[in-house]
């Protein structure tokens, strides 16, 4: 893990950003960034179809971070 204002990526990095009172999507924000820092590419907030015996659903799942698709 390196070292920023508040550690990213670590276990317990969720509950910490939400105890300190920093919103999720600050926390989705920071996580966002350090990936990206790593040169990989990520998306936010997509829409994946979804299929069931090969049928495509009504609803999408929603992923909150895409990480390289």
């Amino acid at each position: 893990v390196q070292t920023c204002a508040l550690p990213i990526c670590t276990s317990s990095c969720s509950s910490l950003f939400l105890e300190l009172g920093l919103s999720e999507v600050g926390y989705k924000d920071a996580l966002t960034y350090k990936i990206t820092k790593k040169g990989l590419k990520v998306e936010n907030e997509v829409d994946v179809p979804t299929c069931y015996d090969d049928a495509i659903m009504e609803h999408n799942l929603e992923l909150n971070i895409l990480v390289e698709r």
